[in-house]
């Protein structure tokens, strides 16, 4: 049976982290992360909390790029990553910061898995149940190509199913609860597929921008100048014809 994946998402308020002067250029670029193994007694509780002292094995992972809007430039908001994994399941810690996470939406999550449910304390479909009654929509996607062929013990190659252990009917019945949907991905062309739709399903909401009618008034204090500027200047002209014809007028004795 396939290792069931665990995360745990923290939400931190934060700065912003800083840009990169140069995008990385992901055709010449190779991602490392490393996975710290523990015994199954020290798994971690999947509540959401970070603080269990197995968290202190595991390496930080923050090197992270953007992908959209700009390919391969620095994140606008850092994240920190730990990987650990036992016999029975892979657990994933995140700590996502946000300059603002008050605009952030609670209401939709998207659950992507290959398997099926191998640990947790809780019954997903009484998680779901949960999920529905604080409001959380749920899109659940299942991943794994149906069929592919992989080298024979004997020489040759034999057919294989790699997702003969993926759930589809529990991830179909969390999605109808939340009143989300059950989506199922074969290859990366489908799952970007997925999520372009996850994305109409659910747009982000932007502030209203209102429109006013916009009409030119400048040419009015701008005539008013101009006449002001002509007025003075006639204002100077005339004054300087009366002095000269004062000076011209000879004066009479008494």
């Amino acid at each position: 049976m396939k290792p069931f994946v665990a995360a745990i998402f923290v939400l931190v308020s934060a700065g912003a982290a800083a840009s990169a002067a140069e995008p990385m250029d992901f055709a010449a670029y190779t991602p490392r992360a490393t996975a710290v193994r523990i015994s199954h007694d020290e798994a971690p509780k999947i509540d959401g909390d970070l603080s269990d002292p197995v968290w202190a094995k595991a390496v930080p992972i923050t090197e992270f790029y953007q992908v959209e809007p700009v390919e391969g430039a620095a994140p606008s908001q850092a994240t920190r990553a730990y990987i650990l994994y036992d016999d029975k399941a892979i657990y994933v810690g995140l700590y996502l910061y946000d300059t603002d996470p008050e605009r952030i939406a609670r209401d939709q999550l998207v659950l992507l898995t290959d398997g099926a449910n191998t640990a947790g304390e809780v019954d997903p479909i009484k998680a779901a149940e949960l999920a529905r009654q604080v409001g959380l929509r749920i899109y659940t996607i299942g991943i794994g190509a149906e069929q592919m062929e992989v080298a024979s013990l004997i020489g040759g190659r034999r057919p294989i199913n790699p997702s003969a252990d993926l759930d589809e009917d529990t991830l179909t019945e969390i999605a109808r609860l939340t009143g989300g949907r059950y989506f199922r991905a074969t290859d990366t062309a489908s799952l970007q597929d997925i999520y372009k739709l996850v994305d109409e399903l659910e747009p982000v909401e932007e502030p209203e921008s209102g429109f006013r009618p916009v009409k030119s008034y400048y040419f009015v204090p701008l005539g008013m100048a101009v006449a002001l500027v002509i007025l003075l200047s006639l204002t100077s002209l005339l004054q300087r014809l009366l002095l000269n014809r004062i000076r011209e007028v000879p004066l009479s004795a008494g």
